[in-house]
């Protein structure tokens, strides 16, 4: 496996992370304190960033590579995918963080 699959893996890997992470908080929610969802949320956006900046670091490869055919082929399929990777990453660590809003009767958004 080269550089791309390398890069490509982990950002698949990563980004799955950050979905799965809030899941564990909901299913966890009797069990672990706001602090405790705090941290997983943050666990989580650093994920997205991470698998976002694997992202550019491969388009990266191909501009010096000149591979400007894969470039083409692929820029819509990756900015569609960031897109989507941000929004439910934000969306479902803000229920998560609500719910735990609910939960402790106390604010965490300032």
């Amino acid at each position: 496996m080269g550089v791309l699959g390398v890069l490509n893996l982990a950002s698949v890997g990563l980004g799955l992370i950050a979905w799965i992470l809030p899941g564990v908080s909901i299913l966890l929610y009797k069990k672990i304190s706001k602090n405790g969802a705090i941290v997983l949320s943050m666990i989580s956006f650093t994920c997205c960033i991470i698998s976002l900046c694997l992202q550019f670091f491969e388009i990266g490869y191909r501009v010096e590579a000149s591979d400007w055919t894969a470039l083409l082929d692929t820029w819509k399929a990756v900015a569609n995918a960031a897109v989507i990777l941000s929004v439910i990453t934000v969306v479902s660590n803000t229920a998560v963080l609500g719910a735990y809003n609910k939960k402790e009767k106390t604010q965490i958004f300032i």
